[in-house]
């Protein structure tokens, strides 16, 4: 059997931004995070996952 293995890795920061409406904060952080001014790293780890997604059998040809 062949099995594809997923692991996921949770990056996780909090920031506080002063801005007049909930929609603005996120808008000004996800510019920050698009032009790279926010940056996470292996310090912002919170949790990862290990799970089987696929597997099948190898299929094996006998070209005689």
């Amino acid at each position: 059997m062949i099995y594809k293995i997923r692991i996921t890795e949770t990056l996780e920061k909090d920031f506080e931004v002063e801005a007049k409406t909930e929609d603005e904060a996120l808008f000004q952080i996800e510019e920050e995070y698009d032009s790279c001014d926010i940056v996470l790293d292996a310090d912002d780890f919170v949790e990862k996952t290990i799970r089987v997604v696929d597997s099948y059998e190898r299929e094996w040809f006998d070209w005689n």
